[in-house]
């Protein structure tokens, strides 16, 4: 997998695609430009393969990966530091009238945070060829061992350097992204009497409600059920307030809020494709082709859509 970032905040983006204990590396392709990019991490163009380097400065973390840096401590009370050394020419009273010019060496010293130094981490980068092929690799990780502030830092300074790295296994094969299967809806075959499951459903999440408030909401939902759904698919999660309906002789899904003040949208027959959706994407992706404001036509709309 080929990470195409500024920079990550986290190990995350590395983890997401590793097993547990996978050892693995960073690797990113220079076969186009060859000596660009070995001059680019500090070496020499007519480099053999094999060759190992700590990369050399290009940036904030290859900086310090190189040589670390200090943390002020704000909570403590400055001290007086030595800065840097400045030649210092004056004129200086020489008797009898005469002066001379005298040049000095002055340290010179200011009040300053005292400061915590983290150590460099020193990460190496190896230049190697395989199959024809032009590599620059990290050296080996492994995704349960090896401390995610390394990783991310590890894959800052590819990123720093090269704008792109791969996610390789631990011999320089591909790794494919787990596939992620969404769990935001749970689905409800008509054959296990789904008004009974949706309703409740319904009851258990809106237990606080009054009867004036929930006997609206619980026959809005049933008024679109006894239409003839197909099948009947209740939110988790962050979508726990949605159902949807579907309808497949109509080609239609009507995902219904129990929310109070709320729409009813009416989508398509592509319920597989928006069940991968976030519920921004679904609500405010004009994916819809309809939209029923809960108000006194409500039904009659229904009515019209679905018959």
């Amino acid at each position: 997998m080929i990470i195409l970032k500024t920079r990550v905040l986290s190990a995350k983006p590395v983890l997401d695609v590793l097993e547990a204990n996978q050892k693995f590396r960073l690797l990113v392709n220079i076969s186009d430009n060859v000596e660009t990019n070995l001059k680019k991490i500090g070496l020499p163009e007519d480099s053999p393969a094999n060759s190992t380097i700590l990369p050399a400065v290009q940036g904030s973390t290859s900086r310090f990966n190189a040589y670390g840096k200090y943390l002020p401590l704000k909570q403590l009370p400055k001290i007086s530091r030595y800065i840097t050394t400045l030649e210092w020419t004056r004129e200086q009273w020489a008797g009898r009238g005469e002066t001379e010019t005298v040049t000095t060496e002055v340290d010179i010293y200011r009040d300053c945070f005292q400061q915590e130094f983290i150590p460099p981490t020193s990460l190496e980068m190896t230049y190697i060829v395989k199959e024809a092929e032009h590599l620059i690799v990290s050296d080996e990780m492994n995704s349960t061992d090896t401390p995610e502030e390394i990783i991310k830092t590890y894959t800052n300074l590819f990123l720093e350097i090269f704008k792109n790295c791969e996610v390789v296994t631990s011999n320089l094969e591909d790794i494919q992204p787990t596939k992620i299967e969404k769990r935001n809806w749970t689905f409800l075959p008509v054959g296990e009497h789904p008004w009974e499951r949706i309703e409740e459903h319904l009851r258990n999440r809106l237990h606080r409600f009054s009867d004036r408030k929930l006997n609206p909401i619980i026959s809005r939902q049933k008024y679109i059920a006894d239409k003839g759904i197909s099948l009947a698919v209740v939110g988790n999660g962050g979508f726990r307030s949605y159902v949807a309906y579907i309808f497949k002789d109509k080609k239609l899904c009507v995902l219904e809020s129990s929310d109070i003040d709320n729409a009813t949208y009416v989508f398509g027959d592509n319920w597989e494709q928006l069940s991968q959706l976030t519920k921004a994407e679904i609500l405010r992706g004009e994916l819809h082709v309809h939209r029923v404001i809960h108000g006194k036509d409500w039904k009659d709309q229904i009515d019209k859509i679905l018959g």
